[in-house]
């Protein structure tokens, strides 16, 4: 199998407007065991990328399909990566609905389940 790259005129990435969006998670990937650098200090932790799709923020996109390029309006994809942890300190720790901590199910992060 065969990848060929082009350089292509990228358009311009719109920040996201800062507060908070309806967003599902449409992708879990388990990136293995990854090396990173903190305090100059080298070490490999568990990485999982999570991806999701924020229902609230459209854009328009081109579509080529069949030599015809159409825009159609899509909702916005982010991305983050995390280590794969449930410690005291997770990240990931405090993301469902209720909080094992006792509190608002709102982790650091900033994400939280609807009840």
């Amino acid at each position: 199998m065969s990848l060929t790259l082009s350089e292509t005129d990228r358009a311009e990435r719109k920040p996201i407007e800062a507060g908070s969006h309806r967003a599902v998670l449409i992708q879990l990937v388990d990136l293995g065991t990854q090396k990173s650098n903190w305090d100059d200090k080298e070490k490999w932790q568990a990485k999982v990328r999570m991806t999701f799709e924020l229902t609230d923020l459209t854009d328009e996109f081109e579509v080529v399909e069949n030599g015809k390029t159409t825009k159609v309006e899509k909702p916005l994809v982010v991305s983050t990566e995390k280590t794969r942890s449930l410690g005291q300190k997770s990240l990931l720790r405090c993301g469902g609905g209720t909080c094992r901590r006792g509190g608002s199910g709102r982790g650091r992060h900033g994400i939280r389940a609807l009840p």
